[in-house]
Order: structure tokens, then C-alpha cells, then sequence
């Protein structure tokens, strides 16, 4: 969201049916993970405050949810389709829930259909 998040005003203003799903942790997500591993001052440089995504979602013109629990999930995914627009759903989420770090390039093979 950091990156691209403006986007997300584009697809309102024309009202595109887009769900945007925000995994929310506090943190530059996988960036984290790995900086984390080589001290306190890495780790904070990767660790961000928690945005108000769905609040942000608003002000832009799109719908915006929050999950706090995974069980709310499903049926939030299915308000935020139901709404026929723009939509986000900001899903606060433990920034300790590992996540695959792996040499990018090793995995790129592993998945690549380029030989």
C-alpha cells in the first residue's frame, strides 16, 4: 500500500469492482522478517505505524472494511464484493506470522517457466 496505494483512487473514481485485500502487520512485511535477524535498529527501520487503510479507502471514494479476527474474514470479503465497487478490506495481521524469505533468485527458478 506504501507503494502503490493511490491506485486504489483511480479505481474509484470509476468505480471498478476491485477488492483490494491489505495484509496489515505494522511492519514492511517480508523486508521485516529478514532485517529483523540483524538487530534492533534494522528491525525498526522496517517496522511502520498501524495505518487506518480502510479509513484511507474512504477518503479516496472506495469501500473500506477492517478484520480483526480471521473468522470475520470470509464474510467481509463478501460485503466488500457485494458492494459492486471499489472496495478494501484492511486485515490486521501479527507482523511475526512467518512468511516464505528465500533467495529471490533460487525461487524464481523454482517457479519460473523460463528455463
Amino acid at each position: 500500500m506504501q507503494m502503490h496505494g493511490m491506485e486504489l483512487q483511480t479505481a474509484a473514481r470509476y468505480r471498478l469492482p476491485i477488492v483490494y485485500v491489505v495484509i496489515n502487520n505494522g511492519a514492511l512485511g517480508n523486508v521485516w522478517l529478514r532485517a529483523r535477524q540483524y538487530g534492533a535498529l534494522p528491525e525498526e527501520l522496517t517496522s511502520i505505524p498501524d495505518h487506518d487503510w480502510a479509513g484511507f479507502a474512504r477518503a479516496l471514494g472506495a469501500q473500506g472494511f477492517t478484520v480483526r479476527e480471521p473468522a470475520a474474514l470470509a464474510e467481509t470479503y463478501q460485503k466488500a464484493l457485494a458492494a459492486g465497487t471499489t472496495a478494501l478490506i484492511d486485515v490486521k495481521a501479527d507482523k511475526d506470522c512467518p512468511t516464505p524469505v528465500y533467495d529471490f533468485n533460487a525461487g524464481k527458478r523454482a517457479w519460473s517457466y523460463h528455463e
